[in-house]
């Protein structure tokens, strides 16, 4: 938990995108959509997610949810470092 104290938020968000995003592909990129889908989403509430559903493009609510993972992970791994700590 030493981490969570130590670095610095944005530090981690970068590590972050550099290793799960870049090098493992395992959670989407920067913004709220891939290209792929930004345009094919209607934007009725303002609420990426809502929106996808409420569109029934299942793949793009994937999507949207991939690009969430990340930072709210890492908002958890540093909130839960001073709770815990």
């Amino acid at each position: 938990m030493l981490a969570g104290y130590s670095a610095p938020m944005f530090w981690l968000e970068l590590v972050g995108l550099a290793v799960f995003y870049s090098w493992l592909g395992w959670v989407g990129g920067p913004g709220r959509l891939d290209v792929a889908y930004r345009y094919s989403v209607e934007a009725r509430t303002g609420l990426v997610l809502v929106d996808t559903l409420l569109g029934g493009s299942l793949d793009a609510f994937r999507d949207a949810v991939s690009h969430l993972v990340l930072p709210a992970s890492l908002l958890g791994f540093h909130t839960a470092a001073y709770l815990c700590g």
